[in-house]
């Protein structure tokens, strides 16, 4: 008898991050303020990371990872996810939640203008994954982005050219 008992403490019993997952959703629901959300997800993360700790070799861990990752583009803390996203990415690449996290980062690319890797990365994403329901809008960044490249490009150029002129003909009526 307490051989079992010593068992199910040490081992993790399957929907332990399940039930993790539940109470935040609980708890979520009766934050009333930002500071309460931000400080829910904060214990989120303290919780999850403990579980990965704890359990080093749980097969849910993979789900683990990627949910701090979920943790902090819930709070809008965009440099710490694509941290954590790219961590999951390296060490679960084939992971359940690799489509999120790859389509994710692209987004968090976006969000900080940096056109061309989101560029990149929506497009390994639509290259990757062309079967998955987010491939369309990975198309259509990927579309929009070169077509904002295309007409910044075109409107630099234009300008440089009409300053080289307007000099141009400046000195011409000098002399």
């Amino acid at each position: 008898m307490i051989a079992l008992l010593a068992a199910l403490l040490l081992f993790p019993q399957d929907g332990e991050l399940d039930r993790l997952l539940t109470r935040f959703q609980e708890r979520r629901e009766k934050a009333r303020s930002e500071g309460e959300f931000r400080r829910l997800l904060a214990d989120a993360r303290l919780e999850l990371d403990q579980f990965i700790k704890d359990h080093p070799n749980h097969k849910d861990l993979p789900r683990a990872a990627f949910q701090i990752a979920e943790t902090y583009l819930a709070g809008q803390d965009y440099d710490r996810a694509f941290d954590r996203l790219q961590a999951y990415l390296r060490d679960y690449p084939a992971g359940s939640d690799a489509p999120s996290a790859r389509f994710a980062t692209a987004e968090i690319l976006l969000e900080k203008e940096k056109d061309a890797e989101a560029r990149a990365a929506f497009e390994e994403f639509a290259k990757l994954y062309p079967a998955d329901d987010r491939t369309l809008f990975a198309r259509l960044y990927t579309a929009i982005t070169l077509r904002t490249r295309s007409v910044t490009t075109s409107r630099w150029s234009c300008s440089g050219r009409r300053a080289r002129s307007s000099r141009a003909g400046r000195n011409r009526g000098a002399r």
